[in-house]
């Protein structure tokens, strides 16, 4: 407003100016109509008045430009939205970079809501000297409810700037202490424990069943962290045992700290959230890669010519290993037997021939350079001597017996 004011009164004036340069111009013109310093004259008179716009426009571009630098906006709010959670009892600070013109400040231009749109009633006081908009809620506020506080565009600075635009700021109130919330009470593995399991029972139960939608993802409440690196984990829940099961994906390299975050958002029966996000480690002890088990073995040394061959590693492994380069059968005359590696049940390796063992000694040799899935060597190299005694399925003689 102010500058449309200003840029009519200096249109005015413009107008005024140009009317008496106008006359005086034309008196000169007849004075010297006939004379050779006409022409001079006239371009006095038309530099001078160019002359007189540019220089006009310019100060007035300039004086506007240096107005409109510094817009209305909010610098500062309280209570601190990265806090965490609110009292009740709490009272809305909002700090400006201008002072607020008073009429502005009214219940239209300021809002508190809940989810929902419903209003909530507050008292609206101004400090001038801090130029802090101070809300102030006519009530406690509830208990774990989310509040918005909104500021329209409406609100206007005593020079007349306008917010650019709405601004919205959300809090969360705290938990009732007359009502408990939700609480963790048992953890596995416990907290500070070291287990020898690639793939651990991990769970944490409850005092209490959770409120959870069918089919909701739960794994948005459970996180499984090693470092700053989240490891994929299945999680369920069991309400027999008010457990929430989280079961990793892959198998847990050893030596390693792991920590299980329980967001604090699960909400109990009671219709409390949790108090706070629960946290607790564990840690995987240092896996020794070895055989557990074989067969054959030491005390199993004859087998038949159709078996398989088993053998069961203390740690997870890897199905895309060469494991022939690792791996040998061979017979007495130290002739390779061809055959194919299946991994089972992850910890498990067996080997199949492409063609049924002939009757005799056999020797099986796997190389401590093998490695499990976590990249961990065999402690030693393994070895385990075998006798095929039937020969039945190579020299016919099932079928000389049916």
């Amino acid at each position: 407003m102010d500058n449309d004011i200003e840029l009519k009164l200096n249109s005015r004036k413009t107008d005024c100016t140009v009317q008496k340069i106008a006359v005086i111009g034309m008196a000169i013109l007849r004075f010297a109509k006939k004379s050779m310093a006409y022409g001079l004259i006239l371009l006095h008179v038309i530099f001078f008045t160019c002359g007189y716009f540019g220089f006009a426009g310019v100060s007035y571009a300039a004086e506007k430009k240096v107005k409109n630098t510094a817009g209305l906006r909010p610098v500062e709010i309280f209570p601190d939205r990265e806090a965490g959670l609110i009292p009740v009892d709490s009272v809305f600070k909002v700090r400006f970079n201008q002072e607020l013109d008073p009429n502005a400040i009214d219940e239209k231009n300021v809002a508190v809501q809940v989810p929902g749109g419903k209003s909530v009633e507050f008292k609206l006081n101004y400090d001038k000297k801090s130029k802090t908009l101070i809300i102030r809620p006519n009530e406690l506020l509830a208990h774990e409810t989310d509040y918005r506080i909104i500021l329209k565009s409406g609100l206007m600075s005593k020079s007349g700037k306008k917010l650019g635009t709405s601004f919205s700021y959300q809090f969360s109130t705290a938990v009732s202490p007359l009502k408990p919330p939700v609480k963790v009470v048992s953890v596995k593995p416990a907290a500070g424990s070291e287990v020898c399991d690639e793939l651990p029972i991990i769970y944490a139960q409850f005092d209490q069943n959770l409120m959870l939608k069918d089919g909701e993802d739960l794994e948005e409440y459970v996180s499984l962290f090693t470092g700053n690196e989240k490891w994929p984990c299945a999680v369920s829940y069991s309400r027999e045992t008010k457990r929430l099961e989280i079961k990793p994906q892959v198998c847990l390299p050893g030596g390693k700290n792991y920590r299980v975050i329980i967001s604090r958002k699960i909400r109990g029966t009671s219709g409390k959230l949790m108090a706070e996000t629960y946290i607790w480690e564990f840690r995987t002890a240092e896996i020794l890669f070895f055989v557990k088990y074989s067969y054959p073995n030491s005390k199993v040394k004859a087998i038949n010519s159709y078996d398989r061959l088993l053998f069961t590693f203390s740690e997870s492994v890897n199905s895309s290993s060469e494991f022939e380069n690792y791996i040998t059968i061979r017979d007495e005359k130290n002739n390779a037997v061809p055959g194919q590696f299946y991994v089972f049940n992850l910890h498990n390796l067996i080997f199949i021939p492409d063609f049924y063992f002939y009757k005799g000694n056999y020797k099986v040799t796997i190389s401590k350079d093998f490695e499990s899935f976590n990249s961990n060597r065999l402690m030693k190299d393994y070895e385990v001597a075998f006798t095929v005694k039937s020969d039945d399925f190579n020299s016919g003689d099932l079928n000389e017996k049916k």
